[in-house]
């Protein structure tokens, strides 16, 4: 089932669940840009469009899997070309806000035959997302739930890490 269609890219029907009768479908292809990156290098990363806003990094390790080890997945709300900022992230003061509706993600691969698998896939099923046995995404009112819960702050845990952010800032700062 995943198919050729128009500028390079493929298509790979996925379900939510094994239970799941409609399917969603995922389109890609080799990541190919101008601006080179370390990250994602063009040889070893597929470009996927159409992410679900449930689907995650274990999700398309799964699905992506058998083409290859997968080293890691970044994704994000928009195509770019370099990678997602990590660096200088906190629990209570990220640098980048969460992604959320469908995204764009990048697969990057150990080897550059992956890549080529990945895009001679032929399936006749469309691939389960969250198989069997794997942690479940938090949709519908569990997922309402968890993100009202989340907007209450651990005090003593945000305490400790401005104490550490501050004694950090003043060894810097005392010389």
């Amino acid at each position: 089932m995943a198919t050729s269609s128009k500028g390079g890219f493929q298509t790979l029907p996925v379900t939510f669940s094994s239970e799941t009768r409609s399917s969603h479908t995922l389109i890609f292809k080799e990541h190919n840009v101008r601006e080179k990156d370390d990250l994602k290098p063009p040889s070893k990363t597929l470009f996927v469009v159409n992410v679900p806003p449930y689907c995650t990094e274990e999700c398309l390790k799964r699905v992506f899997g058998d083409c290859g080890k997968v080293v890691k997945v970044w994704i994000q709300k928009t195509p770019s070309a370099a990678a997602r900022p990590d660096a200088g992230t906190t629990t209570f003061f990220p640098n980048a806000s969460p992604v959320t509706g469908f995204m764009v993600a990048y697969v990057v691969f150990l080897k550059e035959n992956s890549v080529k698998r990945a895009l001679a896939l032929s399936v006749t099923e469309p691939r389960v997302l969250f198989p069997e046995g794997s942690p479940a995404a938090s949709v519908g009112l569990a997922k309402w739930c968890n993100e009202y819960k989340s907007r209450f702050v651990n005090t003593e845990a945000l305490q400790k890490e401005v104490d550490v952010f501050m004694a950090a800032y003043d060894k810097r700062h005392s010389t």
